[in-house]
């Protein structure tokens, strides 16, 4: 057995959007660095593939009707060493399967909740390290923000960038807009911060560009629209404020000292949102569904941009939460008990 071959089996696609994809493009990066070799096993849409090609990851997209066989045949082709599972749609009698090859099962987890067998559960949200995991009492636990997997530009200290008065907004929500909701975050925004530049970052799953457009104004206002871009650490940078979804942008502005109105897409979000908001690195606007999104949103942003000091503490805050080494950290441990299994193994 190749003792440093690592697979990575994630979903990736409109719906799910490129939170699965961007964690463990982070992890694969602090395998990379840690001279292993990492094959990405892909359930999604074609760009998501071209996006690990971009950043020099082999891939293979499965059949989602054959996911199970497919998966099994490349860990017995390759003759991997550890599976890492990201995907919702997974269940017991599938990781029990995989366990079973002799690969080292590693499952990231977002609930708290995971029922079915794995070797390491990752779960890196604040509140995590309070989990128990009843069900997985032989599992190596991985868990809170020490662990968050960002890309590696995040673990770099970032330079102070606040302003007294709020003079650029970034506006980003992930990789789709399932709900239709970014020509309002757009127009929302301006009102409340009319003189503030803003960068707008538009997701690759995203359906209604046209509409997106024709809500920016034409007068001039200094309105940015960016269409995936390769990257977002300096936008964050660049930010005395943003607007954000609930994925990892919550965690990566967090890691860049950047205070954030968020907004809830998703009910596996909310928790991770809730945590980041007691910990003091961002307010919750609300779900995207909420009727009073607008009120609650434009209050949050009216107060945040009247008060430097205290987008200063959330700022510290975050640095404090989110240090950028999670994936090195998960990396390491990982690898180590692949070398432990190997050499039981041997």
């Amino acid at each position: 057995m190749k003792a440093r071959e690592i697979a990575i089996r994630v979903d990736g696609c409109s719906q799910t959007g490129l939170g699965h994809i961007s964690r463990c493009l982070a992890l694969a990066h602090a395998f990379r660095q840690q001279s292993s070799s990492v094959f990405f096993i892909l359930k999604g849409e074609e760009n998501v593939g071209n996006l690990l090609a971009q950043h020099g990851f082999s891939h293979a997209r499965i059949d989602p009707l054959q996911d199970l066989e497919q998966t099994s045949q490349i860990l017995l082709q390759k003759r991997i060493a550890a599976l890492v599972v990201d995907s919702y749609q997974i269940d017991t009698v599938y990781l029990e399967r995989i366990r079973a090859s002799g690969a080292l099962l590693v499952v990231l987890d977002d609930t708290g909740f995971h029922p079915g067998p794995a070797d390491v559960i990752l779960n890196a949200s604040t509140g995590a390290t309070s989990l128990a995991y009843p069900a997985l009492p032989f599992a190596r636990l991985l868990v809170g923000p020490q662990y968050a997997l960002l890309a590696p530009e995040f673990a770099l200290k970032p330079p102070p960038h606040h302003h007294a008065k709020v003079q650029r907004v970034l506006i980003t929500i992930g990789g789709s807009d399932p709900h239709d909701l970014f020509p309002s975050l757009i127009k929302w925004v301006h009102r409340i911060l009319p003189d503030a530049a803003k960068d707008m970052v538009v997701g690759p799953f995203f359906r209604r560009c046209q509409e997106i457009e024709d809500a920016i104004p034409a007068d001039g206002s200094r309105l940015y629209l960016h269409y995936a871009p390769a990257e977002l650490r300096g936008f964050m940078l660049e930010a005395d404020l943003a607007v954000c979804g609930g994925g990892q942008t919550a965690s990566e502005l967090a890691a860049t000292g950047t205070p954030a109105v968020a907004i809830c897409f998703a009910e596996n979000q909310l928790r991770h949102l809730r945590e980041l908001e007691h910990a003091g690195t961002l307010v919750v606007a609300g779900q995207a569904t909420d009727p009073e999104l607008e009120s609650s949103l434009v209050a949050q942003l009216k107060e945040l941009s009247e008060d430097c000091e205290r987008r200063q503490r959330m700022g510290q805050r975050g640095l404090e939460v989110m240090d950028g080494h999670g994936a090195a950290r998960a990396a390491n441990e990982i690898l180590s008990l692949v070398s432990s299994k190997c050499e039981v193994l041997a």
